[in-house]
């Protein structure tokens, strides 16, 4: 099932090495403006996924791209181990 990946990190890179970086908002959305360069590098990272690049060369002049659905790949990471220990200095306190 496909689902909307709203909070993902979106980096943008031009071939004029312009970097531009910003969050997806809540319809999974993202929107660059006055990008300078026709070839791009698209970086997406979200949590629980796998980190999605990809390069894309554009039309000169072209004023809006739309890059359609972007499926990222879910990532199963497993913890080895989880630790917890209590602050001793907040101790409940006892009769």
């Amino acid at each position: 099932m496909k689902q909307t990946i709203t909070g993902s990190t979106v980096t943008l890179t031009s071939e004029l090495h312009e970097s531009m970086t910003m969050p997806t908002d809540i319809s999974g959305e993202f929107v660059f403006r006055q990008v300078k360069g026709n070839k791009i590098d698209l970086t997406i990272s979200a949590i629980g996924y796998q980190t999605f690049r990809h390069h894309y060369t554009f039309s000169p002049g072209k004023a809006t791209i739309d890059l359609q659905n972007i499926v990222l790949k879910r990532e199963s990471n497993t913890l080895k181990e989880v630790n917890h220990s209590r602050d001793a200095g907040h101790r409940p306190k006892g009769r």
